[in-house]
């Protein structure tokens, strides 16, 4: 760790923000340990602070909580959350500055707009403090930590918020505030290929932080021309879930693991990767999350629900018991001997769940580790056009045969648990990212 005052050096000395940045990491590193029951005890304790204050000071808020014929009071526990009904997206959109509380405490300014990508079609723009700044920064460090991360290696990004290619000679905050780093690459997900490798080749860095769609591009590549990144540690995803495969292609690639965390815009970091047990940890500190059946009861170890998540420091913005439109699998206990609930798996977003004649709804990863018999695919894609109309696209080097084509028209209605129209269609160039550098393997274009 660096000191904030020049004349001492060892033992170093932090000042004011940095020196409460490495209190808190410190202190992180001991609840992430601690009993779950006791951490539910602090949520409680926060989640009343967070609801009296929104109850008071954010119309809106009041509102919701009258219409639910409920008080702060009557919140005793961190589950009795579950009595508020959830809020979407489009509930902050028809609210706009009415989400906005009237009265921010001092010591949580200053405030900053945050705005989510539109990746689920509903592009929003919340308020956040200087608290959950300061949150994310902290998690941040854990998440090097976790991964056993050396600050003084080189770091390139590929982030839809750097917006030309720069280079740095630290990594930038937050790790600067508190240690000496190595230098930094950073480029726009929106970069050609091409240019991305070129760069990272020429760079050699030690930790690469990518949105696994433009990974996905990279791998495809490689495997046409060999990998040419010996110095590369660490992959961290970041900003889109994992395509199906690229697991195990970057591994068998270079041997490296891809490292992947769980966030939103609106709400900030809800999960990290756990490198010893392979589970996703939530960051209970910062949020309580719920995982949902469709008749809103909790899910068991196992059982896929939606994701609901109460932002536990948000003064600018009541993001309490917010749904994000994900759905994910409840993990169990990690073997890490961290006591931090688990989710296993984030399975899918609303956008990505295709539809059923019958009404019932379900994702599609129809015949995903079938299709490499039939065809040799580096990548695919499956749109719902509508409910008589679905679309695969393959990328693959090589033409697709009549009888290829019709093993894939055959095989497919016994995945989708009905019979539509099936189309194939084959190209070589890879399927092109969103312009925030993700990949959705599956896109349902049925509006409901």
């Amino acid at each position: 760790m660096i000191s904030d005052n020049p004349d001492i050096v060892w033992p170093p000395i932090q000042h004011n923000y940095n020196a409460t940045l490495a209190a808190l990491i410190a202190y992180l590193n001991q609840s992430e340990r601690f009993p779950l029951s006791l951490i539910r005890q602090a949520q409680t304790v926060q989640v009343k602070k967070l609801l009296d204050h929104h109850y008071k000071h954010t119309p809106v808020f009041a509102e919701r909580m009258a219409a639910a014929g409920l008080k702060p009071d009557d919140i005793n526990h961190i589950t009795d959350l579950a009595k508020l009904p959830p809020i979407y997206k489009r509930d902050i959109q028809q609210n706009k500055s009415r989400f906005v509380c009237e009265h921010i405490p001092e010591t949580h300014k200053p405030v900053g707009e945050v705005k989510t990508s539109g990746s689920t079609g509903e592009p929003i723009a919340v308020m956040r403090t200087a608290v959950n700044q300061l949150m994310w920064e902290a998690m941040a460090f854990r998440d090097h930590q976790w991964n056993n991360r050396k600050y003084d290696g080189k770091l390139a990004a590929v982030r839809a918020n750097i917006f030309q290619d720069i280079t740095q000679p630290s990594w930038g905050l937050p790790v600067s505030r508190l240690y000496p780093t190595g230098a930094s690459l950073g480029m726009n997900v929106s970069s050609d290929i091409d240019h991305i490798m070129k760069k990272l080749q020429e760079f050699q860095p030690n930790l690469l932080v990518i949105h696994a769609g433009v990974l996905m591009e990279m791998v495809i590549t490689w495997e046409r021309q060999g990998f040419d990144l010996p110095s590369l540690q660490h992959v961290k995803n970041i900003g889109c879930m994992i395509p199906d495969g690229l697991r195990e292609r970057l591994k068998n690639l270079c041997g490296l693991e891809i490292q992947d965390n769980y966030s939103s815009s609106e709400v900030g970091g809800i999960a990290i990767q756990c490198s010893e047990g392979g589970l996703l940890h939530v960051l209970e500190e910062t949020v309580y999350v719920e995982i949902l059946r469709e008749d809103g009861k909790a899910c068991d170890v196992g059982e896929t629900g939606r994701v609901v998540v109460t932002d536990l420091h948000n003064f600018a913005a009541p993001m309490i018991r917010y749904d994000l439109g994900d759905y994910a699998e409840v993990g169990s206990v990690c073997s890490c001997g961290r006591t931090l609930s688990t989710i296993k798996s984030i399975v899918g977003r609303d956008r990505n769940t295709f539809w059923r004649p019958d009404g019932s709804r379900f994702w599609p990863k129809a015949g995903m580790y079938d299709l490499p018999d039939i065809v040799p695919i580096k990548q695919w894609q499956i749109i719902q056009h509508d409910l008589a109309h679905i679309e695969y696209k393959l990328v693959t080097d090589e033409p697709i045969s009549d009888l290829q084509r019709q093993k894939i028209q055959d095989m497919v209605p016994r995945f989708l648990g009905y019979s539509p129209k099936i189309t194939v269609t084959a190209q070589r160039e890879p399927i092109l990212r969103t312009k925030t550098g993700k990949f959705e393997e599956a896109i349902c274009l049925i509006k409901r």
